[in-house]
Formats: structure tokens, C-alpha cells, sequence
């Protein structure tokens, strides 16, 4: 019994070992992926108000419309064709694939295809408004943000990712046990984490994406750029994987019997929900199904769409609204609910790097930064602070007009960190537009 308790006690630490490491996998490498192409490929960020003409100009020229519709297109094949053939491998593919440009968010880049963001040619016939169509999933985020965000406490960031960490530990656990169940040889695994979920891996996979689509909708909006959301493709892509899952279980009904059918009715499909939740969720199936669950590829495909139909209604409001306004997820809750809005020192009142990191630190903002302009642009000078020789405009030598921010995943071009100025000791540098 000891031994047994041991050997699940070094599992358990092995898979919250590897979850941490893939957390920070899964938030590091966009940005490292996008650091690469911006500085190693020529990157055409077009303007998108400014410069609409030269976009369509680059979208015909090299012909993305139609490689992003006939990638589309064999996306939905994929995901239709697994389910009517209960081929779970093709369907799970055409899942991952719809989703996969969501890591086109962490491109930091004005044109939306620019950089990484070329994998969202593949959501170009509903870039736009039409990608919060799945806008209902959001809810379990705000209830969970909101009365956070009343006490003046951001969780945003920390619900993301503690979705994404959840979902990969699932996902480990999930598979050590069935892998352990096929060394063991058993059929239908009911031990571990599948004595409350029959699906742990496929559950593992929705938390996971759920937490980067939610980093995606709080990406920041590049100057000039869009941020519509990736709720539509999570959606879609994780009611995929659900018929993946209900089409799983009709092959091992067939295949063990009376053996699966006990396991079934003792364990959830996904997690544990209350009687009521489980009755208004099937509800669909058994209007339309008559029966609870689906029995076949036909069926299946039934499933999918009439879910689908339902969520994409109950997000239409938010759309019809245009809601959240202005800056959309991005700026929900608004910042004003976070902490009180400090006006930038005026244009006369220039600080050290040292003193303006410890004021933006003392305001508990959580960057500190200076932006040109040079003297060639003074009348920029009351909107954004600079780094410059001294000079009439631009304060003293080694001086910036300090500006505290939000967090900055990525900077612009011209956004200079203190934190950063002061470790390279490089703001001697007269800087210019």
C-alpha cells in the first residue's frame, strides 16, 4: 500500500512539474516565435486605416484569400468527415487546426496577417465582427473577473492563465492513467482522474484553450489594428472535440458492452454538474435525437450543429450590441475599476529613470516607459514623454518625461522600458522620429 502511495505521490509531482513547464511553454513561445519573425523577416505591418489600399494590394498579390478559404475548406471537411465516419484522429485534426490561429494575437503587429498573424488568413471570411459569434463562452470569465474587478483586484491575466495550467495538468494526469491502464491491460480505464470524468484528455484540451483564447481577447490592440476575439473558433473547435468524445463512447459501447455502459452511468462525461445543469444540457439532444445521447456519424454531425446553432444565438447580442465598447474584451472590466487614473507628470516636469521607475512603483503601475518624440516633433511633447540630450523640449541629460503603464507584452516601435534603459544604461542615446 506504501509502495502504491509513493509511486502516485512522484506521478503527481512529475505531472505538476511538466504543467508548469508547459504553462510557460504555451505563453512564451508566441512571443519568442514573434520576436524571431520580426527581426529575421521583412514584415510588411501595413496600416490598416491609413494604408487599406496596400493591404488589398498584398492580399492579391499573394493570392491569400484563396489559400485561406481552401485551407478553410479543408478544415471543415476534416472536422465533418471525422464525425460522420467516427474517425476521431481527422476530426480532432480539423479541431486543433480551426483553433491554431488564435497565436496570431501575440504577433503585435497592425495588419492582422503580418508576422504570425499570417495564420489568420485561415478566419479570413469571418475576420471581423463575425469572430464573436461565440462571445457566450465568455461568461463563465466575467463572473468569475467581475466582482474581482469591484474590489479594485485585476484576475484577468491569473483566471488565463490558471485555465491553461488546469488544463494541462488534466490533460498529463489523464494520460499517465491511460497509459498505465493499457500496461495493466485494461479496456475501460475507471481509476485516477477517470473516476470523475470520462474524458480527461479532451477536457484538458477545452481548459487549455480556453485560457489562451481568453490571453487572445486580452491581447492588446496595435495602433491602427483589431482585436475581434477568437471565442467563434474556440467554440467551434471545442464542440468538435465533445462529439469527438460522444463518438469515442459509441465504439466502446459496442466494443465492451454492459462493461462500459456501468462505467458510463457511475462517471461524468467531462466533469461533475448538478442534476439541473445536466437535464438543461441534454435538452437538445432529446428533443431532436429523442434519446440522450447520439448513436452514430449522422447523429454526431446533428449534435454538433444544433449546439452550435444555439451558442452562436445566445452570442449574437453581444455583437448586435457591440459589446464590450470601444476596446472591446481587451479593456473588461473597464481600468478605471482597477486603480484610480494618474495624469502623466506635466511636459516641464522631466525625472531621472530611477525616480520615475519608483514613482510608477509607488502608483503600483506595473511599467514604467518613456516614448519619443525629438525636438523635431515638440507638439508631441504633451502625449508622450521622450529620452533625448538635453534640450529646451526634452528636459536634461539622462532625463525622460515618465509615463506609468499597464503591463506591455510587447512593445512598440519607440516604446523604451526604464527597466530596461537602466540596465543597459543607454538613454545618453539622442533618440528621434
Amino acid at each position: 500500500m506504501k509502495g502504491k502511495t509513493l509511486h502516485s505521490i512522484v506521478l503527481m509531482l512529475l505531472a505538476i512539474v511538466f504543467t508548469i513547464a508547459l504553462t510557460f511553454a504555451t505563453i512564451e513561445a508566441p512571443r519568442v516565435l514573434s520576436r524571431f519573425i520580426r527581426e529575421n523577416i521583412d514584415v510588411p505591418d501595413l496600416h490598416p486605416v491609413i494604408e487599406p489600399g496596400l493591404i488589398e494590394l498584398y492580399i492579391d498579390a499573394n493570392h491569400v484569400r484563396p489559400i485561406g478559404y481552401t485551407c478553410l475548406a479543408v478544415v471543415i471537411i476534416l472536422m465533418i468527415a471525422g464525425l460522420v465516419a467516427e474517425k476521431r484522429g481527422l476530426a480532432s485534426l480539423g479541431a486543433v487546426l480551426f483553433f491554431l490561429p488564435t497565436f496570431g494575437y501575440f504577433a503585435g503587429y497592425m495588419f492582422f496577417l503580418a508576422g504570425l498573424g499570417l495564420l489568420r488568413a485561415l478566419w479570413l471570411p469571418f475576420w471581423g465582427n463575425l469572430l464573436k459569434l461565440g462571445d457566450i463562452t465568455l461568461l463563465p470569465y466575467m463572473i468569475l473577473v467581475y466582482p474581482f474587478a469591484l474590489i479594485g483586484i485585476d484576475v484577468r491575466r491569473a483566471v488565463a492563465y490558471l485555465a491553461i495550467g488546469l488544463g494541462l495538468l488534466t490533460f498529463l494526469l489523464g494520460t499517465m492513467a491511460w497509459f498505465y491502464a493499457k500496461f495493466q491491460k485494461k479496456d475501460v480505464v475507471d481509476f485516477w482522474l477517470y473516476r470523475f470524468s470520462r474524458h480527461p484528455q479532451y477536457l484538458g484540451w477545452i481548459l487549455w484553450s480556453y485560457g489562451l483564447m481568453l490571453l487572445a481577447v486580452q491581447a492588446p490592440i496595435p495602433l491602427g489594428g483589431e482585436n475581434p476575439g477568437a471565442s467563434l473558433p474556440w467554440l467551434i473547435s471545442s464542440l468538435v472535440i465533445v462529439c469527438v468524445a460522444l463518438g469515442e463512447e459509441i465504439r466502446m459501447s459496442r466494443q465492451r458492452g454492459e462493461e462500459y455502459e456501468a462505467y458510463r452511468a457511475s462517471t461524468p462525461f467531462m466533469f461533475p454538474l448538478p442534476r439541473f445543469a445536466s437535464t438543461v444540457m441534454i435538452a437538445p439532444m432529446r428533443i431532436l435525437l429523442k434519446k440522450d445521447r447520439p448513436g452514430n456519424g449522422k447523429e454526431l454531425v446533428i449534435t454538433f450543429v444544433t449546439y452550435a446553432t444555439i451558442l452562436v444565438l445566445l452570442s449574437l447580442p453581444f455583437v448586435l450590441l457591440n459589446w464590450p465598447a470601444v476596446y472591446g474584451w481587451m479593456d473588461w472590466p473597464s481600468y478605471t475599476l482597477y486603480r484610480k487614473a494618474v495624469p502623466a507628470p506635466p511636459p516641464e516636469h522631466w525625472l531621472s529613470l530611477e525616480e520615475c521607475r519608483s514613482m510608477c512603483a509607488s502608483e503600483e503601475y506595473r511599467e514604467a516607459v518613456c516614448l519619443p518624440p525629438s525636438e523635431a516633433r515638440p507638439d508631441m511633447v504633451g502625449g508622450a514623454p521622450c529620452v533625448i540630450e538635453g534640450s529646451e523640449t526634452c528636459g536634461e541629460r539622462g532625463q525622460c518625461r515618465c509615463f506609468c503603464s499597464g503591463e506591455i507584452q510587447i512593445p512598440p516601435e519607440g516604446v523604451l522600458r526604464v527597466d530596461d534603459m537602466l540596465e543597459k544604461r543607454q538613454y545618453n542615446t539622442k533618440v528621434s522620429i
